[in-house]
């Protein structure tokens, strides 16, 4: 998936003063944030529902679902200012599923309502909790998906929970409440090469598809290098082509609207 040059010494030295958390640390992607995190000596706190948490994190908290919505993410805010007193420097969203579905089909309605969910809620949690508990000049990522880029009529709740997201992202981005100096970045995957989506597409071509540890590895470089980040409120595309990860950023860009001819008298 493209290997990345090692860390320099003098970053290697600054990472070890940093503490990241990954929400959805218990998942595919958020395995290889963790991963990377351990690898580059940063302190890493995996959030999760009850059971699904990472081990391989210095510290596991869980997500309960069933309790207020309010009072679940004020406990979480206060548990993990206890947990780094000084700040975060990377909250990373890496909570996810799928599932297809038109909306001319009544059982769409619960994927659309899952989707929201899983997807999107997952999403503000990280946003809400990063824009609490991060340093100045840190980093937060939240996943969206490439396909969300376009219509998508056979993935109706998919593409809505990821189209918010990446609208939740650069609108984080513009909200003045964040820390000063801190970047707000959506990773957009085509297709990661995951065991859940081997098994739902057996049939595809796996060299098409994206390795998380290519994800974990970039996101883990952006947050100690400021200089090679993208532009805050981006979104950044991730595919991969002849097995090499290939990155393709959407700044924020207003649109040119065309006005409509009037009507009538």
């Amino acid at each position: 998936a493209g290997a990345q040059p090692p860390l320099t010494v003098s970053l290697q030295a600054a990472m070890r003063t940093r503490t990241a958390l990954v929400v959805g640390g218990g998942g595919s992607l958020g395995r290889s944030l963790v991963k990377a995190l351990r690898n580059a000596g940063v302190a890493s706190i995996s959030l999760d529902l009850p059971g699904a948490g990472n081990r391989l994190a210095d510290e596991v908290l869980s997500y309960d679902a069933a309790r207020d919505w309010k009072e679940e993410l004020g406990r979480l805010r206060r548990e993990l200012h206890e947990a780094a007193p000084t700040g975060l420097d990377l909250v990373a969203h890496a909570a996810g599923t799928w599932a297809g579905g038109s909306i001319s089909e009544i059982d769409s309605l619960d994927s659309i309502s899952s989707m929201s969910f899983i997807n999107l809620r997952s999403a503000i949690n990280a946003s809400y909790l990063g824009v609490h508990l991060l340093r100045p000049g840190a980093l937060m990522m939240l996943t969206g998906a490439a396909a969300a880029l376009e219509p998508t009529p056979g993935m109706i709740g998919y593409g809505l929970s990821k189209a918010a997201t990446h609208h939740l992202i650069r609108s984080v981005a513009a909200d003045p409440s964040l820390a000063p100096g801190c970047t707000v970045v959506g990773v957009l995957p085509d297709v990661l090469d995951t065991e859940g989506n081997r098994a739902a597409m057996p049939d595809a071509d796996f060299s098409a598809w994206t390795n998380p540890d290519a994800v974990g590895d970039r996101v883990v470089r952006w947050m100690g290098d400021k200089t090679l980040r993208p532009e805050s409120g981006s979104l950044v595309k991730v595919h991969t082509v002849n097995g090499k990860a290939v990155w393709t950023e959407f700044r924020q860009v207003a649109a040119e609207g065309v006005e409509l001819s009037a009507t009538g008298p």
